[in-house]
């Protein structure tokens, strides 16, 4: 069905079957590494590019770290971890930026689609059909999508590959890491365009990361792990990227987070499939016991200093 060849530049190219009995059409590859021989492989026509899917063999490494982090799905950044750093800053500008070009790129989709039938249905079909021709095409509209997802994908890969380089994690503990939330600044188009892949490549990328560094994925419970304080696990308030805790001041908000996540690695009685209701209430219940426990303390040191005084 295929054949595939060095010329003497060091070129590989590949030969597939044509319409025409014993002729080859012969592709010349952007790449020098050739699939396995007699391996499986499909040619993806994306536009004017051709590409050329085939699988590979990977031996995962073999890891002795003894790193157990957590990590936090991010808007600013990738992510980000219990040891209090980041990956992939600047996340959200790159997510702007491409909201802000495709919101508009359809608004003057859109007014040309108004003008369409405004003519259509003045009877001005020629001039219509100019405009659907010209101005309302799909394949320029569609290849600018993908090169700009193409970019997103280099910024999430670089950041994870960063990530696994820099901390060497055994155990990774995360939340689920589908979007449930988003910056308020982008539209629901948009919105709804992101997460529609983007949510699923981050997941997809972490995984086979993970996979192939020997790291172990490892799913908590995620219920209220923004809401409370990693410290007393308390619910304070969270207010952008601060988490403001009455006992225990200030924090980053993300980095709050994964140390709760990470806390809940060992927590025997919050299970991942528990109900949001369900761990609120065991937190409700920790709270009521730890702010009767300070109460006791309190009046304990108070009778101490009484019968000293005395």
């Amino acid at each position: 069905m295929y054949d595939l060849a060095k010329d003497e530049k060091g070129r590989l190219w590949l030969g597939i079957m044509g319409l025409k009995p014993r002729e080859r059409i012969h592709l010349l590859l952007t790449s020098d590494v050739a699939p396995e021989k007699g391996a499986n492989i499909r040619i993806v026509l994306d536009g004017s590019r051709i590409e050329l899917h085939h699988m590979m063999e990977i031996e995962a490494k073999q890891n002795t770290s003894k790193n157990i982090i957590a990590i936090d799905k991010g808007f600013t950044e990738v992510i980000a971890t219990s040891k209090l750093k980041r990956y992939g800053s600047g996340f959200n500008e790159h997510l702007k930026q491409e909201s802000d070009r495709l919101s508009e790129k359809n608004k003057k989709r859109n007014k040309l689609r108004s003008l369409v039938k405004k003519y259509e249905a003045k009877g001005n079909f020629v001039k219509a059909a100019t405009i659907k021709n010209e101005n309302l095409g799909k394949k320029k509209y569609q290849h600018q999508k993908a090169r700009n997802r193409a970019k997103l994908e280099t910024f999430i890969n670089t950041a994870l590959h960063s990530f696994f380089k820099a901390e060497e994690p055994i155990i990774l503990v995360h939340e689920n890491l589908n979007f449930t939330s988003w910056n308020k600044s982008l539209s629901k188009k948009v919105k709804r365009y992101f997460s529609s892949w983007l949510k699923g490549y981050r997941r997809e990328r972490l995984e086979y990361l993970a996979q192939l560094n020997g790291v172990e994925l490892v799913a908590v419970n995620a219920a209220y792990s923004s809401q409370v304080c990693h410290v007393c696990h308390a619910f304070g308030v969270r207010k952008g990227d601060k988490f403001y805790c009455a006992e225990h001041g200030e924090f980053d908000a993300e980095f709050n987070a994964t140390l709760v996540l990470l806390d809940r690695l060992f927590d025997e009685e919050i299970t991942v499939w528990m109900s949001p209701q369900q761990v609120k209430t065991i937190l409700l219940a920790r709270l009521l016991l730890h702010n009767q426990a300070s109460r006791h303390l309190a009046k304990g040191q108070t009778e101490s200093e009484l019968t000293q005084s005395v």
